[in-house]
């Protein structure tokens, strides 16, 4: 670089010497030098370019999330303003599922790792499991005495039926989630045991004891439930909603738990090899599967929809509920809730398997070698894809040609691309809390407190401005109305918004007027 400024410096000396001794070309050859000297830049600075070191990793993660995320958001403010009231109710569906599963993971799996570290250190497996059961079952009892006191079935009666029913949707759908990853985290554990992890088939014998296991839990606390509620001879609205809701919590928690392990033992079949407690793969692994392999994780997710098909066909409108004679009314209820259970396992199944299957996808690129990396095209992957086909599905069901069991079928299969968005999101927060605490001293506290700083911050939002939205049908038009009182509210405050624009207008364009006379009234006199 140095030669080449001295050059052109020379160049310029001599040229001014010619110059002064040729003056008619004067212009000619400053424009030559002029020219040359551009040149060398030019050549310089391209050289330079190319030289300069691309972004390093941590700068790329970070503008892949903040990319990613952008766009995730603005995508969904566009959703949940859609003209269309069916795809703004599945848009906050999906969020509402989203925020809960990766609020209930993250804070499970903080404190699992928390006591792990501290308790499980170097104790042999069996004792693991059962410290795991125990934990299970802590957020178990803690998921029916918060729902039971919500409801006021123990405790004080709650005034008011709206905000109960807000509440025990909150806590029921936060702690089934926690509930169902601790039962997951239990029955994974003993998957991993040496008898279970010999073969896919004795994987998957896990299955029925998972299911015998969540089933008599289920018969023990709707017994309970069924006494304490009619305690005072009758079951009012209040105790009617608790066990619902407890039952519908049940259900997640037996569909997260059968589906997990039904689908780890898949895995093992398919790829000779079992995840890990979570379902992680090592990276060896994750890059090598061939395209049989994904196809069948594939193709699996699809015959849980084909079964979940065959089980919606089986299941029984209200209609024909309100038809059944009184005295099979509790074996109905046993039969029906049956199936509701069975259709939560199917597509639960589903949406691990596609998860699973798109993992397996982009796990096989270099690019995404790393796991924020690729927890994040992931997310947004399935975020696009399943929005896309939750607008087609949405379409198909407004059709003339869908009766009322097709329309229930494509409504559940909506609410399975829900769960797969809520699954994808929930690797991608918990990477990068993961990510966030490792480079701390002490990773595992560090998890903990940002698992609970999250989750006090994003719970109570969810809460009070999203769940509403949903359980209140505030996605018919864009906020909640609690009664004919609030819409009146609503009318009369907006007719006085408009009334006090007006009024401004008014008070400006008045004193506009009298500035403009006190401005002319000098000039005219002058």
């Amino acid at each position: 670089m140095r030669l080449a400024l001295a050059l052109l410096s020379n160049s310029k000396r001599a040229g001014v010497f010619f110059v002064v001794s040729n003056p008619l070309q004067l212009q000619a050859i400053g424009s030559m030098l002029h020219g040359l000297q551009m040149l060398i830049l030019t050549g310089m600075l391209a050289v330079a370019a190319a030289e300069e070191e691309k972004a390093n990793d941590v700068s790329v993660g970070m503008a892949a999330t903040l990319l990613g995320a952008i766009c995730f958001q603005m995508t969904v403010y566009y959703l949940l303003n859609h003209s269309d009231s069916d795809m703004r109710k599945y848009s906050y569906e999906v969020v509402v599922s989203t925020i809960s599963i990766f609020c209930a993971v993250l804070l499970f799996q903080s404190i699992n790792n928390f006591v792990e570290e501290l308790f499980l250190d170097g104790q042999p497996p069996m004792t693991q499991v059962m410290v795991d059961f125990g934990h299970m079952m802590i957020w178990y009892t803690s998921t029916q005495l918060a729902l039971a006191y919500i409801s006021g079935a123990i405790g004080a009666k709650p005034t008011n039926l709206a905000d109960m029913e807000c509440n025990m949707k909150c806590f029921a759908v936060l702690l089934a989630h926690i509930t169902g990853f601790a039962s997951i985290n239990a029955f994974a554990s003993v998957q991993q045991l040496d008898f279970f992890s010999q073969s896919p088939l004795h994987a998957f014998a896990v299955v029925p004891l998972a299911a015998v296991f969540q089933l008599t839990l289920q018969r023990i606390t709707d017994t309970i439930r069924t006494k304490l509620a009619l305690s005072d001879g009758d079951m009012d609205e209040f105790e009617q909603g608790w066990d619902e809701e407890t039952e519908e919590a049940e259900n997640d928690v037996m569909g997260l738990v059968i589906s997990f392990t039904l689908v780890q033992s898949i895995r093992f079949a398919v790829n000779s090899t079992l995840p890990n407690v979570e379902g992680a793969e090592e990276p060896e692994e994750l890059q090598n599967h061939t395209s049989q392999q994904i196809g069948l994780t594939f193709g699996f997710g699809l015959l849980f929809l084909a079964v979940l098909g065959v089980l919606v066909s089986k299941e029984k409108s209200e209609s024909e509920l309100e038809e059944e004679e009184k005295e099979e009314e509790e074996a109905d209820e046993v039969k029906e809730r049956f199936y509701e259970t069975a259709s939560v396992i199917a597509i639960m199944s589903f949406a691990w398997c596609f998860f699973f299957g798109a993992r397996m996808i982009f796990g096989s690129f270099p690019m995404l070698a790393e796991n924020m990396q690729l927890n994040l095209a992931i997310a947004l992957v399935l975020s696009a894809i399943s929005f896309s086909c939750i607008r087609l599905l949405d379409k198909a069901a407004d059709a003339d040609w869908s009766g009322p069991k097709v329309d229930n079928f494509i409504v559940k299969i909506i609410g399975a691309f829900g769960i797969l968005v809520g699954f994808a999101w929930e690797q991608c927060f918990d990477s990068a809390v993961a990510s966030l605490a490792s480079r701390t001293a002490n990773p595992i506290m560090m998890k903990l407190v940002l698992a609970i700083f999250c989750v006090v911050l994003v719970v109570p939002a969810w809460r009070w401005y999203m769940l509403p939205m949903v359980v209140q049908k505030g996605w018919l038009y864009g906020f909640v109305i609690k009664d004919i009182h609030h819409v009146h509210a609503i009318v009369e405050g907006h007719k006085q918004l408009e009334e006090e624009e007006e009024k401004v207008k008014r008070e400006k364009a008045t004193k506009r007027e009298s500035i403009s006379k006190g401005l002319k009234a000098p000039l005219l006199n002058a």
